[in-house]
């Protein structure tokens, strides 16, 4: 195990130990990270507290932000989330420009 997944083990551990047991939405990165997440919290905290909790996956901040919009759950964020965003935004193309329609511009809108 590295160093870098040692410290990632350790603040997932320390994050599960700090859940509430009267529930909480927890966010991981991926879809396939929930039912690892599930499994975590179970064998740390036990099956009262895993049931109580809600894990959901957020890919982006922008899907964050739909799922924790109006919960008044508090929100714990998986550890690991932040690093795999800014891996993601690492290793995404830069957006294509995309030039204004010559309609727009032909009749002075956009000029």
């Amino acid at each position: 195990m590295t160093a870098a997944e040692k410290r990632h083990a350790a603040a997932a551990a320390k994050m599960i130990a700090g859940l509430p047991k009267g529930g909480a939405l927890v966010v991981v990165h991926a879809h396939t990270a929930i039912r690892p997440m599930k499994a975590l919290i179970a064998a740390q905290r036990g099956a009262a507290v895993v049931a109580a909790m809600r894990v959901v996956a957020a890919p982006s901040h922008l899907d964050e932000l739909a799922i924790v919009s109006g919960t008044e759950l508090p929100v714990h964020r998986e550890p690991f989330v932040s690093t795999y965003r800014a891996h993601a935004r690492a290793i995404q193309p830069p957006l294509p420009e995309i030039p204004a329609p010559a309609a727009l511009t032909s009749w002075g809108y956009g000029c």
